[in-house]
């Protein structure tokens, strides 16, 4: 019982710090500019249809 309230106590945290990386990381593409652009295409590859979604977030800019 105590185990998996410890695990979903950790999980929150982690998913705020996995956001706040995507986000430096999207800062980061934002000022690179085309470079991070064509690494984001390849990104999408990966990732399917939620890479799609930040590619069209990241190319609209």
């Amino acid at each position: 019982m105590r185990l998996k309230h410890i695990k979903a106590q950790t999980a929150i945290p982690m998913a705020i710090i996995s956001l706040i990386i995507l986000l430096l990381v999207f800062y980061v593409m934002f000022t690179t500019g085309n470079r991070f652009t064509e690494h984001l295409i390849g990104v999408k590859e990966r990732m399917g249809w939620f890479g799609e979604i930040l590619a069209a977030v990241a190319t609209k800019s």
